[in-house]
């Protein structure tokens, strides 16, 4: 793992208190992964590659990742739970 992009102290948070990879937080949500790697290329979410892997998402980079969501997904998110 390179230790520069990615904090050797997350390799074990499974439960997902730190960070969060991409596809785990499409799959959360209910969106495609490709909606979150937009965010990600548009810079509204702040996104670490792993080499051959998916990007992480460290809750330290996007301090209000739970309010940018809301507000790109609001949409979506009341379709699927209205």
């Amino acid at each position: 793992m390179n230790k520069s992009k990615i904090p050797g102290s997350l390799r074990r948070d499974y439960s997902h208190e730190r960070s969060i990879p991409d596809t785990a937080l499409a799959i959360d949500l209910g969106v495609k992964v490709q909606a979150i790697r937009k965010l990600i290329r548009e810079g509204k979410i702040i996104g670490r590659k792993i080499p051959n892997g998916p990007y992480i998402i460290l809750r330290k980079d996007n301090p209000t990742l739970s309010h940018t969501l809301n507000r790109e997904f609001s949409e979506h998110l009341q379709k699927a739970h209205g």
